[in-house]
């Protein structure tokens, strides 16, 4: 069974996988997308990039991908990344009742780590459209407000007017 640090990883890295190669994904837009905190994401990328999966882009538009070609990572390797070796070591069986069911475990994690081996992470990757340049300018436009109309001051334009403004207004 994945832990869930592993299926929160895998989470982080399919989002990471399903941007456009143009459009880096930060930090900052993964943690309110799959809502988690920032500090969270940030751990989790950092044992994505040490084993890695993704490298980071740093600057203006900066941000992460994918190191790798989609089509060459598995869930497994992905997986991996996160799981800890600690939490599945050996422990000394006495009753032949507790090797036995030990021994069960270790098929059921090995059909497991078989079967994510075998699966690509390409399916669970939601492909995001590449918008067209005139889309992404409607797109643009759309957030912004209308501004308000211009409208002409009624008042002097310098103070050599002000005499004939103030004539104007007496008429």
């Amino acid at each position: 069974m994945l832990n869930k640090r592993s299926m929160q990883g895998l989470k982080v890295v399919s989002y990471i996988a399903s941007a456009p190669l143009h459009a880096p994904a930060t930090a900052d837009q993964i943690a309110k997308k799959l809502e988690f905190s920032v500090s969270y994401v940030e751990g989790l990328l950092k044992d994505a990039k040490a084993a890695h999966l993704i490298k980071s882009i740093r600057g203006p538009g900066g941000g992460y991908q994918l190191a790798q070609a989609l089509d060459s990572l598995s869930v497994w390797d992905v997986v991996s990344a996160y799981e800890d070796a600690s939490s599945k070591q050996e422990e000394k069986l006495s009753s032949p009742e507790a090797k036995l069911a030990q021994s069960l475990l270790d098929d059921c994690w090995a059909m497991e780590q078989k079967f994510l081996k075998e699966s690509p992470l390409s399916r669970l990757v939601e492909k995001r459209t590449v918008p067209t340049p005139g889309a992404s300018i409607n797109k643009m436009l759309m957030n912004f407000k209308p501004l308000p109309k211009a409208v002409m001051p009624v008042a002097p334009n310098s103070v050599f007017d002000l005499s004939n403004y103030m004539n104007l207004q007496a008429a």
